[in-house]
């Protein structure tokens, strides 16, 4: 799992990619206005967990 953050002002762009030997299984970009930056944790921690790969 790999996070790219960019920030400008408030606004979060992240993306998130999943390999699994080689092959790209998931490709999540996702954009938040973040108004308190301890929110922005507990959002890619739940992205995380959502796609999880065991």
């Amino acid at each position: 799992v790999e996070f790219t953050a960019e920030t400008s002002g408030v606004v979060i762009h992240y993306r998130v990619t999943f390999l699994f030997h080689g092959k790209l299984l998931f490709d999540f970009t996702e954009q938040a206005v973040v108004d308190d930056w301890d929110s922005l944790a507990p959002t890619l921690a739940a992205v995380t967990q959502s796609f999880t790969l065991d």
